[in-house]
């Protein structure tokens, strides 16, 4: 299911578990607390249910419509992916792949990984296609199904903030 996960600034995040394992989180705009909260706590229903159904969580971030977040933004960026890491998140549990099409974005992420102890473990792809694909063969090399239709997805029109 697709659902709109809207921020206090005009910036939203579209959450799509359509194809679950792998769940996919487009950020429009310039992400806020409230729309970082929402997501994570998104994530952390999925990364339970991967759990309880003993699969790998396939995490795709598109942050190709993203804008560069606040600097306490970032901060709760990295506390919140802490905190997701004590919920279970490990690279047992979870394979992030993360589209970047922006330097400022990438030098984000870098920062991010400094900032957090273990540093993020991702897979960066330039587009959505790439990562579809590499969702499918990193589903494919632990030897679970993907699920259909991976190669049909593509980012989703930015919606209208409430």
């Amino acid at each position: 299911m697709q659902r709109v996960l809207p921020g206090s600034t005009g910036d939203v995040i579209v959450f799509d578990d359509t194809h679950f394992p792998v769940i996919i989180a487009t950020w429009f705009g310039r992400a806020s607390e409230a729309s970082v909260r929402a997501y994570y706590a998104a994530l952390g229903e999925q990364l339970a249910r991967a759990l309880a159904d003993r699969l790998v969580l396939v995490n795709v971030v598109d942050t190709g419509p993203a804008e560069v977040p606040p600097a306490d933004v970032r901060r709760l960026i990295d506390e919140l992916n802490a905190e997701w890491e004590r919920k279970g998140a490990t690279d047992e549990t979870v394979r992030a792949i993360v589209v970047i099409e922006s330097s400022a974005i990438r030098g984000v992420l870098q920062v991010l990984g400094w900032l957090h102890a273990r540093g993020l473990r991702t897979v960066n792809v330039s587009d959505v296609a790439t990562a579809m694909r590499t969702a499918n063969d990193t589903l494919l090399g632990l030897g679970h199904a993907p699920p259909l239709g991976l190669s049909r997805v593509h980012r989703p029109v930015r919606p209208q903030a409430p």
